[in-house]
């Protein structure tokens, strides 16, 4: 931006610029139809104040109140593919009520909460993308978000420079089922110092009361994970959790666990669906290497 003043105006003055929240929008497009948005470069939107949209603050959880710069609802089919996003106020992208999606080969580099967002889209894939310093302003915005989306797949994606979790997602009462996180590196997350957050992880999952298998955690790294004190886990796996598959892992540097399994006190487990973790390496962490929470195991 560049001024120059009127004969006898003088500075400082206060100069407003128009940012708008979301610069694309698809909603409510027909099961048979298929909307592509590829090759694209966005940048600079306003994430809007903290509390305007769902009641929400600025430290709500996964920045769940947070806008996106482009947003899908109710559009199965969509493809998102080759786009990259630059200094957005708030989410990347976010896929709400949207099966069998695509998103594919995006970079988001500077958010003021997360980078992809993908919820209750069932049979979808976030693959090839990276995202790059988020949680600016909401702190709590998560790299991409997987949550209540069965048989859905996020992989191949290098995450680093958040304040919260890499990955996170799952789900309850088989929500999340037959999900899967795989071949991702998630890296140099969270902040020692007192601008830092607690209780996170690499990856971050849950699927509480489910009886379905999933989600399945492997062949993943997670390195130099920090937190301003409790948490910063290379895998945690929250709400008495079951059913999972955590499989070929590496995590390492850690300032917490590289295991946490979180066992919650009157959280009942469906012990027909047991946990499995095997062939996994935790190293250089600061605490232990295997953390699990007392709690009932009936």
């Amino acid at each position: 931006l560049h001024y120059r003043p009127a004969p006898a105006e003088t500075f400082p003055a206060t100069v407003y610029v128009p940012v708008v929240p979301q610069l694309i929008e698809v909603a409510a497009q027909r099961a048979t139809a298929s909307v592509v948005l590829r090759n694209l470069q966005l940048e600079l939107s306003a994430s809007g104040p903290c509390s305007d949209r769902r009641g929400g603050t600025c430290s709500s959880d996964e920045a769940e109140d947070a806008y996106a710069a482009v947003q899908v609802s109710t559009s199965p089919h969509t493809i998102v593919q080759n786009l990259t996003l630059l200094d957005v106020g708030g989410y990347g992208l976010s896929v709400q009520g949207s099966s069998n999606c695509t998103i594919d080969r995006i970079a988001i580099l500077g958010a003021g909460a997360g980078g992809v967002s993908l919820l209750r889209s069932d049979y979808s894939t976030v693959s090839n993308s990276w995202v790059r310093s988020f949680g600016r302003r909401q702190p709590a915005g998560v790299g991409v978000l997987m949550a209540s989306s069965q048989h859905s797949v996020v992989e191949h994606c290098d995450i680093s420079d958040g304040f919260f979790n890499g990955l996170a997602g799952g789900g309850t009462n088989n929500s999340g089922s037959y999900s899967t996180y795989r071949l991702n590196h998630v890296h140099s997350n969270g902040r020692e110092s007192d601008d830092g957050i607690c209780d996170f992880g690499g990856i971050h999952v849950a699927n509480t009361g489910s009886t379905l298998p999933g989600p399945w955690i492997t062949d993943n790294i997670f390195s130099n994970i920090t937190s301003f004190a409790n948490g910063g886990a290379g895998i945690y796996l929250d709400v008495s959790s079951v059913g999972m598959i955590v499989e070929r892992n590496l995590a390492y540097d850690i300032s917490y666990s590289g295991f946490h399994w979180n066992v919650n006190p009157g959280v009942t487990q469906p012990m027909s669906n047991p946990m499995t973790i095997r062939n996994n390496v935790f190293v250089l962490d600061r605490e232990n290497e295997f953390y699990r929470r007392k709690g009932s195991l009936s």
